[in-house]
């Protein structure tokens, strides 16, 4: 229990850490409003107190506020019962940058392109670990969220999957619109029976 939570907070608080730096001095990259939701899969033998994972819908991560001195995000557990579980963060709550300098942590900054929904993103990629648990991290290099994470507890063999499912960071595009295509084949080939008809008419009159 002890070592999930701890990885779903750190990752949070390395979030907010991101969102606080992610940009020059008070250009925090993100405004109030701004948003990820997360799709949350879990596999493997999930000793019982963990098994509640099992029970969340999705995971969000929400910018409330923006100060000069940070960023204020809070992060909501909407579960599949209908039950919501929110908390809230200030970017100088907590200490992640020290537990990072631990020996238990190995970090590897590796800036790559990575695809989310149909939008390539450059994204910082960090591997992660503590104790038995280890994790893949990506967060947007441009605003600082997280946009997935790959955790392995190796002691216990579970996995726990998180990856942005919608987000307003960027727009997705969109599939064509089917009934728009179908409406415009089927103009194209009338316009074109059309012209074939003038045509034909033209070539009549000129035979006579």
């Amino acid at each position: 229990m002890k070592k999930v939570i701890y990885g779903l907070a750190s990752a949070m608080l390395l979030t907010i850490i991101l969102l606080s730096t992610s940009a020059e001095s008070k250009s925090w990259g993100v405004s109030v409003g701004d948003y990820v939701k997360y799709s949350v899969t879990v596999s493997g033998n999930l000793p019982p107190e963990l098994e509640w994972v099992r029970e969340l819908g999705y995971l969000q991560i929400q910018v409330m506020e923006i100060e000069d001195e940070g960023v204020r995000v809070q992060r909501a557990y909407y579960f599949k019962n209908d039950t919501i579980k929110r908390e809230t963060y200030f970017d100088d709550e907590g200490s992640f940058i020290e537990s990072i300098d631990s020996p238990f942590f190995e970090i590897a900054n590796i800036s790559e392109i990575k695809e989310f929904n149909g939008v390539k993103r450059e994204v910082i990629c960090m591997s992660i670990g503590y104790e038995d648990y280890n994790s893949t991290r990506y967060y947007d290099k441009q605003t600082g969220f997280l946009l997935e994470e790959e955790g392995h507890d190796v002691s216990r063999n579970y996995f726990i999957h998180i990856k942005v499912s919608d987000t307003n960071l960027w727009w997705t595009p969109e599939k064509p619109n089917q009934g728009f295509l179908y409406n415009l084949i089927i103009s194209i080939v009338i316009a074109a029976l059309v012209i074939i008809s003038l045509i034909t008419i033209i070539l009549l009159k000129k035979e006579k």
